[in-house]
């Protein structure tokens, strides 16, 4: 038959010719008696003569590795029983130098007792010391990149020419599964088809590297966003058949960039608010100035007098707005003072009834009698209408009820409220709006978070609430539900002050004199305002609106002045420049330095420059009067 194989291939000697040259053992074994024997390829493989081998299974049992004996024993034994097809081993043999050495076993059973038991097994051993040195090479840099890309932290997948997933490693499968076998497109993505603009897809067209960034959803349901990578794969043709995707978690450098941006953008508004401040104190201290003026010629009984009244606190309160918005952007120290919240309340109460709609209703619970808390009242306002506001968007869409409470209360161990014990000041802001779940109230006093809508929120507001708060040793908590509604509550630490009273009961009666003062401010409505109210309390008055004309007045007659009232902000000559030239002049002379804002002064540099006090713009007519008479008094 032309198939057959000739019969001279089967001989005997040229079967040997061929084992030897294929570099493999032979060997035998009685499974039943234990005994048997093997050439001199095998006992070479392990660096004995053929005379010292001791063929017994004992002799071999003792020089095979004891983590591969069990492995060993359970495959021939699967063999012997008919439950394998074939009998294949590989493991280790101690060498005659004490050296391990991997080899191949292979048998197979030729003869078989009178009850149809196995009575002889005969295999080859094969050297595979090289390979499996090779093969643990190739673990081990396995493993080294395998360490790398965990370092990283970087999800991997290997992809072939059709999109399957053919490996992920530890990371990628810990993020969005275990999808080996599946198509990338539809593990990660849902998809039918290959996603538009896919990075395999280009690196597979152009065998270059390609990158960009995008987001996903883990198999856990949490949006992330991720820096995609992709590689070619070549084989040793040059061939791409495969590409490597990278996948590096960027979630929180976003963030941190997100947060940058936010930062930066409050930076902006910190530096526009010190000059909004400086203009807008500027335009209220001739409008509260000359109120006040107005007033000092009228009968408190007459209605021009209440009329200028209304200026007055409408000025108070444009003042207070300004200085929030300093404080807001970090522009000006807090001053903490004793306070009462209630009439505070009551004022940011006022601002938020013009601000808001009548569908949703305000209601007060306000006990005028606390207690005195020790805070800075643009912060506290800044908490009362932080709360506020939040609790009208949370209505508006709607109406409803906001409800604002405040009195004392006594917290022990056993109050609901877990705070340290003590005695508080306690506000609550509360409303009947759409409520939070419990994931949103985890995460609501985070800074730059929000729910609201984009350029509706920086996420900023109970962050600085919560930091003003707890600055001042308080605590805050909050109880919501979805569709129930939200309460904040605030507690602040309560001090005993009987005799406080937060209302001014000085006279009426201001301070007069007859000093000369020489007034500088580059506003003319200013200045000659100043002057006014200081003739009018009997002071002889020299005013300019010229630093460098000032400088000129002073240096022709420096001993002619008791007092120099200089604004900050001027042009040519500023007025800290101003007062170290005329000190420079006459070291005695007593300066009152006026600002309405300026982030190159503050009280410390003032004084530092030896100028006698620094008042914020807009000064009231009472607080110029009774500075001049401190400072010339001194």
């Amino acid at each position: 038959m032309p198939n057959e194989t000739p019969k001279s291939l089967l001989q005997p000697e040229k079967l040997l010719y061929a084992l030897e040259a294929s570099e493999m053992g032979l060997w035998e074994v009685n499974i039943q008696t234990g005994k048997g024997n093997v050439d001199k390829r095998c006992a070479e493989m392990l660096g004995y003569q053929l005379d010292e081998i001791d063929s017994s299974m004992e002799f071999w049992n003792e020089i095979v590795h004891p983590e591969d004996k069990d492995r060993i024993l359970k495959e021939l034994e699967a063999y012997l029983s008919g439950k394998a097809e074939s009998y294949s081993s590989e493991y280790r043999l101690l060498t005659k130098e004490g050296l391990w050495k991997w080899v191949l076993d292979k048998g197979k059973i030729i003869d078989w007792d009178e009850d149809g038991k196995p009575l002889i097994l005969v295999g080859t051993h094969r050297d595979i010391q090289e390979r499996k040195t090779a093969e643990e090479s190739l673990i081990q840099e396995k493993n080294k990149l395998e360490a790398v890309i965990a370092a990283l932290g970087d999800g991997l997948t290997v992809q072939d020419r059709n999109f399957k997933i053919l490996y992920q490693n530890a990371i990628q499968k810990e993020r969005q599964g275990e999808h080996v076998g599946d198509y990338c497109y539809t593990a990660y993505q849902g998809k039918n088809e290959v996603c538009d603009g896919c990075l395999v897809a280009k690196c597979f067209d152009d065998g270059q590297v390609h990158r960009r960034e995008t987001s996903a959803t883990t198999h856990e349901g949490k949006d992330i966003f991720m820096e995609v990578s992709a590689s070619p794969v070549r084989d040793s043709q040059g061939k791409i058949f495969a590409a490597v995707e990278t996948v590096r978690d960027i979630t929180q450098r976003k963030a941190l960039e997100a947060q940058l941006q936010q930062s930066q953008k409050l930076e902006a508004i910190g530096t526009l608010a010190g000059g909004i401040a400086h203009d807008f104190n500027n335009i209220l201290a001739a409008i509260f100035g000359y109120a006040e003026l107005v007033q000092s010629n009228l009968s408190k009984d007459s209605e021009l007098w209440a009329f200028q009244e209304e200026v007055i606190k409408a000025s108070h309160r444009a003042k207070e707005l300004v200085k929030q918005i300093l404080a807001f952007s970090r522009k000006e120290n807090q001053e903490l003072k004793p306070l009462q919240l209630s009439g505070i309340i009551q004022e940011s109460l006022k601002m938020l009834r013009a601000s808001i709609p009548t569908t949703i209703e305000i209601k007060e619970d306000i006990n005028s009698q606390a207690g005195i808390i020790l805070a800075d009242p643009t912060q506290i306002h800044q908490v009362i209408m932080n709360l506020c506001t939040n609790a009208y968007h949370a209505m508006r869409e709607t109406g409803g009820v906001l409800s604002i409470g405040l009195d004392k209360t006594d917290i022990d161990e056993m109050s609901r409220f877990k705070i340290p014990p003590g005695s508080y000041v306690w506000l609550t802001v509360s409303d009947t709006g759409h409520g939070m779940n419990k994931q949103i109230q985890e995460r609501i006093f985070d800074p730059y978070y929000t729910t609201k809508q984009t350029g509706e929120g920086t996420g900023l507001g109970l962050a600085v609430v919560h930091g003003i708060i707890t600055s001042y040793g308080g605590h805050i908590k909050v109880n919501s539900a979805p569709q129930k509604g939200t309460s904040f509550n605030v507690f602040l630490p309560w001090i005993d002050l009987p005799s406080y009273d937060q209302e001014d009961q000085t006279t009426d009666i201001l301070p007069h004199g007859n000093e000369r003062i020489l007034v500088v401010d580059d506003e003319e409505t200013i200045a000659t305002l100043e002057e006014r109210i200081l003739n009018g309390l009997g002071y002889q008055v020299t005013s300019t609106t010229s630093s460098e004309k000032a400088l000129q007045i002073f240096s022709s007659s420096p001993h002619e002045f008791d007092l120099i009232i200089t604004d900050m902000t001027m042009p040519a000559i500023n007025g800290a420049e101003l007062s170290g030239k005329i000190l420079a002049l006459r070291p005695d002379i007593p300066i009152l330095l006026c600002t309405g804002y300026s982030d190159l002064i503050d009280h410390e540099k003032a004084s530092t420059l030896g100028i006698s006090r620094l008042l914020m713009k807009p000064v009231a007519r009472k607080e110029l009067a009774g500075v001049v008479r401190e400072i010339l008094d001194k």
